[in-house]
């Protein structure tokens, strides 16, 4: 789907984790990443799922860093959407976002507080076994448990 580096053969970003900082490295590493209506295809399966299995509630892990630079995580697609499932479906479905309203270092520090084994999540935009740590989105990763001051026993290849 387009020029994306989650979906060619375009370089994903490689950034350190100071980049985050920088507003341009960061907007211009989003941009190559962005998968044009990669979270409005999904959830549109996700509510045929839903219908055909009788299911009322769909989850989705969207939070308000990522909705920073990709606006199909923020609150607006999410009631958007949820409109629109109204309108477009025979059942009373509804798309929820528990994590919308918090960053990666909330969403860590709720996980240790919930006991949830983060380890077992998976982050990385290249998509190998092992997280490459060097990707933004394995550099948000990091920076949160180490701003939560939160032990990462996540593996990392760099």
């Amino acid at each position: 789907m387009g020029n994306s580096a989650l979906t060619s053969d375009t370089e994903i970003p490689n950034l350190v984790i100071d980049d985050l900082n920088n507003d341009k490295i960061a907007k211009n590493s989003a941009n190559k990443v962005w998968v044009p209506g990669r979270n409005l295809v999904f959830t549109s399966i996700a509510t045929s799922f839903a219908e055909a299995e009788g299911a009322e509630i769909i989850i989705v892990g969207w939070d308000k860093e990522e909705a920073a630079n990709f606006p199909d995580n923020s609150k607006e697609f999410l009631n958007s959407f949820n409109k629109t499932i109204a309108i477009g479906s025979k059942d009373d479905i509804e798309i929820k976002a528990p994590l919308i309203d918090l960053n990666k270092k909330e969403i860590v520090e709720l996980g240790e507080t919930l006991k949830a084994p983060m380890e077992l999540s998976y982050s990385c935009y290249v998509g190998g076994k092992i997280h490459c740590g060097s990707c933004e989105s394995c550099l948000r990763r990091k920076r949160a448990f180490k701003e939560g001051k939160i032990e990462d026993k996540t593996i990392y290849i760099k």
